[in-house]
């Protein structure tokens, strides 16, 4: 049916609400006439440019649907899928400014937008039709069925995730974050990491600020972000995080993805894939299950992936995977599950290098080793194949100064402060650059910090090591902008020279004399104040004071400490790291109040980070320790397991040498094994003690020796 069947067949309320949507010029009280021969000439070209513009997919979906059918279909068969449709008739005193309303279903969208029109049936007593003109029919004919969960394009190199991580937060420390909303970042500062972290080459621009979410979404849920007067700053479990081996940063990245506290929330604040959801991890976990049953290939030749043929089959990519969601979830859009997993299988499976796409010899997802490490199918994790380091270059004309490099770790954050993360060049921009220019390097001092401190840091974290001529340039781009101190002092002001001369005769006066000022004014100290004011009072002297009031409020160097919920993370890190360390070694503990105090002013996501950052701190002392003093080494994790559970098998006593943190030296004691437990990734030994007559519970890395009893 031609779209001027169409209009003639709708009536005035209906054309007056498609001309109201597309913004057509008519009058106050129009005619049918006018309202036909305003869309006869406008409605083909608003049709033409919402096309190319991009219809909502369900919309796109039911277009599709009809132009299948022969460009109608039965009103109620379509009204069932896509949503009810409300009166459209004509009413007394029609007034067009009383028809704005807002479509509440697909079907109404589709007529208010003129893309599809209700006529009565062709025989008398069948229900009315709903029409595809033929104008719109060759421009929503569904193409050929083809894979639909691709990736278009040559295969994306994603950042790896806790490198991409380390960039993120040396944006946060370098430029701080603008003011979050509802706890999320804005749209503006998501835009800048997606830059730093790649192109959209051949990925969209919406995939890598995706990417740029799923970055901010881990940090939050690792605990490496902290909110600050409404800005995000790096926490003081970021660093010790960045210094972990790569394996343990892998594992917590998977973890912290499917960590299903407060999941629904947190996924849809990020706006992350299935976040709609009303259970994202239920499908989730039915994805990855359908992952974790997929056959290895049919040949025998390895490969560094297992197939995913059964999950995306050729022609039919929705056939096994349109279960991952409930049915009355896909009632009004059949290939809810199949757009749901091809966004995790292009989004958080991608940028975690669990999958990856091959186009050889056909098009189709795999598991990476990573991946199938992730899931469980193999024991160790695959190495590492990349050695990423970042550059560091000074942008200053005429000055020899070759380019460092350093690692992307706990150094990267502390070279924030002092350097700006860019491109270069522009057509490779991963991984971005540490560039040191005199704005950059004023931005340090400004922050409380000096050359030294950088040429410090320089030199232990950069490789090679810098010129000579290094210092000289940075002293020389600091001098313009040298710190000023501005303090406050007291100033004891007498009416001529003699007066104060006078006044200076007196011992009271004179020691608490930091400098003279004029001939008229000196410099009092402020401790000494209290002496000096009893001293001129009892010589019968009357004092002006000035602000500030030095008689009512406390001397000026003794202002109420003031600490931002950062400063508060660190300090009670420190004090948890000293608690620990005070009960290895005996010390007295540090005040139970105090970190009460300090806790009290932090949620608990920031006490929680601060317990993990000391309780790292104190195993990575451990591990020093065991490092310096080869008889500390602890028995492999592996070699000790195979012996206790022969121990615990033939029901022997055996011999262990054991260290405990607190004690001056280990103690070798005989003991019969009963069990071995975990909690988490630490083992432990339940056994039958001699030495203290009572069962006890020994953690494994602490064991330097074992052996069976010799007879």
């Amino acid at each position: 049916m031609h779209l001027s069947d169409c209009l003639a067949l709708a009536n005035w309320r209906t054309l007056a609400a498609i001309a109201q949507t597309h913004r057509l010029a008519i009058g106050p009280h129009p005619t049918r006439p006018e309202l036909l021969a305003a869309l006869s000439t406008e409605l083909p070209r608003r049709v033409a440019s919402l096309h190319r513009a991009g219809l909502p997919q369900v919309a796109a979906e039911a277009l599709a649907a009809l132009a299948v059918a022969d460009a109608s279909a039965s009103l109620p068969d379509f009204v069932a899928v896509y949503g009810s449709l409300r009166g459209l008739t004509g009413v007394k005193d029609e007034d067009p400014r009383r028809l704005a309303r807002q479509p509440q279903s697909i079907t109404e969208w589709l007529i208010f937008h003129g893309l599809a029109f209700v006529v009565p049936a062709s025989e008398r007593g069948q229900s009315p039709l709903i029409v595809l003109p033929d104008e719109w029919l060759a421009d929503f004919r569904p193409e050929p069925s083809k894979v639909s969960i691709d990736l278009p394009g040559e295969p994306v190199q994603w950042p790896e995730p806790s490198l991409a991580l380390a960039v993120y937060l040396a944006t946060l420390r370098a430029t701080p974050s603008p003011l979050l909303k509802s706890m999320r970042l804005p749209a503006t500062t998501l835009q800048s990491l997606a830059s730093l972290l790649g192109q959209p080459t051949n990925a969209s621009a919406a995939d890598w600020l995706g990417l740029a979410r799923f970055v901010a979404f881990l940090a939050w849920r690792l605990g490496l972000t902290l909110p600050q007067g409404g800005r995000l700053h790096p926490s003081p479990l970021a660093a010790t995080w960045l210094d972990q081996p790569l394996a343990a940063r892998r594992a917590d990245l998977w973890r912290a993805w499917l960590d299903e506290t407060d999941l629904p929330t947190a996924w849809r604040r990020h706006r992350l894939p299935a976040g709609t959801l009303r259970d994202p991890a239920a499908f989730t976990h039915r994805l990855l299950d359908r992952l974790r049953t997929v056959e290895a290939p049919s040949d025998t030749r390895p490969r560094p992936w297992r197939a995913l043929d059964d999950l995306v089959p050729i022609g039919d990519p929705g056939r096994l995977i349109a279960d991952l969601v409930p049915w009355w979830a896909i009632e009004n859009h059949p290939d809810l599950g199949r757009d749901l997993a091809r966004g995790m299988l292009r989004g958080p499976l991608a940028w975690l290098e669990a999958v990856e796409w091959d186009d050889t010899p056909t098009p189709r997802w795999r598991l990476t080793d990573l991946g199938a490490w992730y899931l469980g199918l193999r024991g160790a994790p695959p190495p590492a194949s990349f050695s990423l380091h970042l550059s560091v270059t000074f942008d200053d004309d005429g000055v020899d100064n070759p380019p460092l490099t350093v690692a992307p770790g706990p150094p990267l954050i502390s070279l924030a402060d002092w350097a700006d993360l860019r491109h270069d060049p522009p057509d490779e921009p991963w991984p971005p650059r540490l560039s040191l220019t005199r704005t950059s390097v004023t931005r340090g001092l400004r922050r409380g910090g000096r050359i030294e401190d950088l040429l410090r840091l320089l030199t232990t974290t950069a490789r090679p090591a810098p010129s000579d001529a290094l210092p000289s340039t940075l002293r020389a781009w600091a001098t313009p902008h040298a710190v000023l101190r501005l303090r406050q002092a007291l100033v004891l002001g007498a009416p001529n020279e003699a007066h104060l001369e006078g006044l200076l005769r007196y011992c009271t006066v004179r020691r608490s004399v930091i400098r003279r000022l004029s001939s008229t004014d000196i410099e009092v100290e402020p401790a000494s104040l209290p002496n000096v004011k009893s001293t001129l009072e009892r010589l019968g002297h009357s004092l002006a004071v000035s602000a500030p009031d030095i008689t009512t409020g406390p001397p000026p160097d003794r202002h109420r400490l003031s600490l931002d919920v950062a400063e508060l993370a660190w300090l009670l890190t420190a004090l948890e790291g000293y608690a620990e360390l005070a009960r290895r070694l005996g010390l007295p503990p540090p005040p139970a109040a105090l970190a009460d105090r300090v806790a009290a002013h932090l949620d608990p996501l920031a006490q929680a980070s601060a317990q993990r950052a000391a309780e790292h701190a104190t195993e990575h002392l451990d591990r020093t320790l065991r490092d310096l003093d080869p008889a500390l080494a602890p028995v492999p994790a592996d070699t000790l397991l195979a012996f206790l559970e022969t121990a615990i098998q033939d029901n022997a006593d055996i011999h262990m040498r054991y260290w405990t943190p607190g004690r001056p030296a280990p103690l070798s004691r005989i003991v019969s094994p009963r069990r071995i437990e975990w909690h988490g990734d630490t083992p432990y030994l339940v056994a039958y003690c001699h030495l203290r007559r009572d069962e006890r519970t020994f953690r494994l890395d602490r064991v330097l020796a074992v052996g069976p009893i010799q007879s």
